[in-house]
């Protein structure tokens, strides 16, 4: 149902400063060690997930809710999700895990289950991490980056890397060319990154380029819904 129409190129420029098939929250402790989790790592009400236990929080589409599938919070669910399942999900989650520990990861949320296997919409993971924001984002300028290189050349090409500023956001896009047998189109890996104190939280967004007008629809609700009310020391 997910898959793209063979023959046909969904190849489309990338618009907008913030697009997504996926974003990621971690939580590891110096050198990205993991800390000891205790469930639940993350919490859902209505379509509201919390980060505990540093007080982030963030609102999903309403679309994303329509299959509980779609929403990945404990560890078993997350254990399934690790890494990728068919065209496309297999190369993002390669890229992700480069650079950021999975044994981090808080959620992973989207409009379609991570093993459906197209290309459409926005998939979401959340770390929290308590290496600095600037270790974290040269490791996903040379991990992710390097590992998006070393994909598959039938697959992959041209894999390249971009900073922004985007308020609050450290922002590193990888992007890659990408092509399955007779159909393919612009992959991107979105990762934002924000610090308080010790901890930083990191939003990894991982998408195709079909749909860039209704996947930074989706993205900056997240964006724009995230709070971090740190808790009483």
């Amino acid at each position: 149902m997910f898959k793209a129409n063979r023959r046909q190129d969904i190849t489309r420029p990338f618009a907008g400063a913030v697009c997504g098939i996926g974003i990621a929250l971690v939580l590891s402790g110096p050198a990205h060690a993991a800390r000891t989790r205790q469930e639940p790592v993350a919490t859902l009400e209505g379509t509201t997930i919390r980060l505990d236990p540093v007080g982030a929080s963030f609102q999903i589409p309403n679309d994303w809710m329509k299959d509980y599938q779609t929403v990945n919070l404990t560890l078993p669910q997350l254990q399934k999700v690790r890494k990728g399942k068919g065209e496309w999900n297999t190369e993002y989650a390669r890229v992700v895990n480069a650079a950021l520990p999975f044994a981090g990861c808080s959620a992973q949320a989207g409009r379609y289950s991570w093993d459906s296997g197209g290309f459409a919409g926005v998939q979401m993971r959340a770390y929290v991490l308590a290496s600095s924001a600037e270790e974290i984002e040269r490791g996903i300028a040379a991990k992710s980056l390097a590992a998006a290189k070393a994909l598959p050349s039938h697959t992959a090409r041209n894999a390249s890397e971009n900073k922004y500023e985007a308020g609050r956001w450290h922002r590193v896009l990888i992007s890659y060319d990408a092509w399955y047998i007779d159909y393919g189109g612009k992959a991107n890996v979105d990762f934002y990154v924000t610090s308080e104190g010790k901890d930083t939280i990191v939003l990894v967004f991982m998408y195709a380029g079909l749909d860039p007008h209704d996947n930074t629809s989706s993205i900056q609700q997240i964006l724009n819904s995230f709070s971090w009310q740190r808790p009483a020391s």
